[in-house]
């Protein structure tokens, strides 16, 4: 029986049981892991009681430049609380596009059920939190609202910032065309090899469910299961479909 705390707000309820009974249902048939290629340390996540393990996944910002700039991407486990955790541990993927982990912490703290049995790994996509991040002051101030129901002011302010950063970060030789879905999806897959896992388990949150539909449709065999929560589809365009 999935079990989940009555105190949590309700969004976070409702995808905590969510996931919880979709492992529940499938427990029992994990994978053995493969080696694990990079060092871990303790960390501290905001909002998160207990330590987490740490570590940095190197990957190329041009994947067709394989000895062209490199990008440390930040990653997070929530270690399973057993000796013997499953093979196959829950990596959340973040919304936005522009979200950090940290986004995704509430939601993992809320799967107590989860971490009894599989880790959870939470990834700072490219451009965010600690991967390389880029900031655009041409996005902020903006009145989100009208740029959600008027495609010519949001489309505006995206090419704002793409000049912006095309000039803030060309010194750097930094690559803004580059940080983009199927790149995120590609850094997904090296950090669940680097991490030595199998297979794993898929939670996406809005623009996260893109990111969990191409890894599926890329990499079906690495996929054991998964949950797509407030769905983005592939052909849709926020402002315009929302």
């Amino acid at each position: 029986m999935v079990k989940c705390p009555v105190s949590m707000p309700n969004a976070v309820y409702l995808r905590a049981c969510a996931v919880s009974a979709l492992l529940l249902l499938l427990g029992g048939c994990g994978d053995r892991a493969m080696s694990r290629s990079v060092a871990l340390h303790e960390c501290r996540l905001a909002k998160l009681s207990s330590a987490a393990q740490c570590a940095t996944v190197n990957v190329p910002e041009d994947r067709s430049k394989p000895d062209g700039r490199t990008l440390a991407l930040f990653v997070a486990i929530l270690p399973a609380n057993t000796l013997s955790p499953d093979a196959d541990p829950l990596f959340m993927l973040p919304g936005g596009p522009g979200q950090s982990a940290q986004a995704a912490v509430p939601v993992a703290v809320a799967l107590a059920g989860v971490r009894r049995t599989r880790d959870i790994v939470l990834i700072d996509p490219r451009g965010t939190g600690k991967s390389a991040p880029l900031k655009c002051a041409a996005l902020a101030p903006r009145d989100l609202f009208d740029e959600l129901i008027d495609v010519d002011l949001a489309a505006t302010a995206a090419q704002r910032c793409l000049a912006e950063l095309r000039e803030l970060r060309a010194p750097d030789d930094v690559d803004v065309s580059r940080y983009i879905t199927p790149e995120i999806v590609a850094d997904v897959d090296a950090v669940r090899a680097a991490l030595g896992y199998q297979r794993i388990n898929l939670w996406g949150g809005s623009y996260g469910t893109r990111v969990a539909q191409e890894f599926a449709r890329r990499y079906p065999s690495r996929v054991r299961s998964m949950v797509l929560d407030g769905v983005a589809p592939p052909a849709m365009r926020t402002t315009l479909d929302v």
